[in-house]
């Protein structure tokens, strides 16, 4: 084994010993939202309540419910080229985020904005994005690993080492080393392989090496060799979203925190407190039987006996006090209540999750949405952030790159009818020469979007406070205001009582030719004269 073969293994070792309590940590979090009971108080926990995974897939479903909006910049005299080049720049990152979608599907995964909300709310995301070209296609990658495979070391200019560790079945091993034409012969099919990708940025280069499995490498040298790769940074982007300290001890477990960090304790004593009263309850819920025989024999079989009470037989001489369970202490309800109060404080309120018997008033809703917007706003900033860095990396490297035409499907801008779309041709001279992305996520639910219709309903009533345009540029309802504008004038014109008549006039007409043309012309003299009249 040479030098640099040991080297990457001994840089690898110290990131994953830097890291270990890392992934302790995120180990706990995701025992607590798959709902795994205790095993050492498995006598006591019998209750496990869903509280942490649907505060969690609630999270998840409030950050990736909505396409994500992608916006660039105009300059300050823009002219009208500029900015038709601007909205096909945004049309394309919308075919490119589609293609993302369509490709995590054929793969059998989840949504990739789905996918990223979930480790986003885990606390950790980590982002491999690149662009290859293989035959005449493109392909536009964001692959989404899990955080806990990857190992990074930043700098004071950003991330300069990353090791990313994982074990794949021995097939895919050798697919893979195939693929670098590395040999790799392995004694068995079917252990599994640990991968090791490693990445170092040494002044301008980027390079990359791959070691399969550390006892295949001091055997076989079984290593795709330290490679130059053609990027200006390591291309894997990877963050955390939690306490920025980072000098206490043990500081790796909390610079990434789970959205259900702040509950974990309340998770458990709930649970608890649940199972307790549980027990109370099952054990009181049935009588005993208490039997008295000269032989002290039961004087029938427990199975006989309906219901699920215990039977205990005594002879007649025997004296025995059956004493009744304790009911449930006032102070147990005393102490779940202030525990689910205090989960709402670190989650969010109850009564988003179902309906209430009442109506809501605005600000109500106003107050609930804040709720919502206050624990989620940390994840969704850098849910934004991360789609943002994605999609002006993606414009970057298709400029620079030689990649030719690419065909997406996007959004039709001259469609007067929603939820349309089209294929649209993009080259490298549609793209800009600022490629920064300004991405925003709605938080929103349909209950609120109401709400918030009305509110500009009420605006726009006289005296009138604000315009049409401020209002659809505050509440982020309308992509494009000027094509907007048109909508409204066409519905104005449609509802005319003119042009409604008009409208059935032509219709009468052509119904009346139908008429004449199928020989039924006594229906088409009747329809004639009606046309007539009006």
């Amino acid at each position: 084994m040479d030098k640099y073969t040991t080297y990457v293994l001994d840089e690898t070792k110290k990131l994953e010993d830097y890291w270990s309590s890392r992934n302790t940590q995120m180990i706990g979090d995701r025992a607590v939202l798959a709902l795994t009971k205790p095993v050492p108080k498995s006598d006591q926990v019998k209750w496990v309540l869903n509280e942490p995974k649907v505060l969690y897939d609630t999270s998840v479903a409030l950050l990736s419910s909505y396409t994500p909006r992608f916006r660039l910049p105009l300059s300050i005299n823009y002219d009208k080229e500029e900015r038709v080049r601007t909205n096909k720049t945004e049309r394309f990152l919308i075919g490119i985020f589609r293609s993302l979608e369509d490709s995590q599907l054929r793969r059998g995964r989840a949504s990739w904005f789905r996918e990223l909300a979930y480790w986003i709310c885990s606390g950790w995301y980590s982002v491999f994005v690149n662009i290859e070209k293989v035959g005449k296609e493109v392909r536009f990658i964001a692959d989404i690993f899990d955080p806990m495979t990857v190992y990074p070391q930043w700098g004071a200019d950003g991330l300069e080492k990353l090791a990313r560790t994982y074990e794949v079945p021995i097939l895919t091993a050798k697919a893979m080393a195939s693929k670098w034409e590395v040999p790799f012969n392995a004694e068995t099919d079917t252990s599994d392989v640990k991968v090791i990708n490693y990445w170092e940025k040494d002044g301008k280069d980027i390079i990359n090496t791959i070691l399969f499995n550390e006892d295949a490498v001091k055997k076989t040298s079984a290593m795709k060799p330290a490679t130059k790769e053609p990027f200006l940074e390591i291309p894997i982007f990877v963050g955390a979203i939690g306490v920025p300290d980072t000098i206490s001890a043990g500081w790796q477990t909390h610079y990434g925190e789970s959205i259900i960090a702040s509950n974990k304790d309340m998770y458990e004593y709930q649970n608890t407190m649940v199972s307790l009263m549980a027990q109370i309850v099952a054990e009181t819920a049935y009588p005993n039987l208490l039997t008295r025989t000269a032989t002290g024999e039961p004087p029938f079989k427990s199975e006989d006996i309906k219901g699920h009470g215990t039977v205990i037989p005594l002879r007649l001489e025997d004296q025995v006090d059956i004493l009744k369970h304790a009911a449930t202490p006032t102070e147990v309800a005393t102490l779940l209540s202030l525990v689910g109060a205090h989960i709402q404080r670190g989650g969010l309120p109850y009564v988003i999750y179902g309906g209430l018997p009442f109506e809501l008033s605005g600000f109500a809703i106003s107050q609930l949405m804040a709720a919502i917007r206050y624990k989620i706003s940390p994840y969704m900033r850098t849910m934004e952030g991360v789609v943002s860095r994605i999609a002006s990396e993606f414009l970057l490297r298709y400029r620079k790159g030689n990649f030719g035409e690419i065909t997406l499907a996007t959004k039709n801008p001259y469609e007067m009818r929603k939820g349309l779309f089209f294929m649209e041709k993009f080259g490298k001279k549609d793209v800009p020469d600022t490629t920064f992305v300004e991405v925003s996520v709605p938080l929103s639910t349909p209950l609120d979007k109401t709400q918030q219709i009305m509110f500009a309903r009420q605006a726009l009533t006289p005296p009138q406070l604000l315009s049409r345009p401020t209002i659809w540029e505050t509440l982020e309802m309308v992509d494009d205001q000027d094509q907007e504008y048109q909508r409204i004038i066409q519905d104005q014109i449609l509802e005319m009582p003119t042009i409604k008549t008009i409208d059935m006039l032509e219709e009468l007409k052509v119904r009346q030719a139908t008429y004449m043309a199928e020989g039924k012309f006594e229906a088409a003299e009747a329809l004639q004269r009606y046309i007539d009249i009006l």
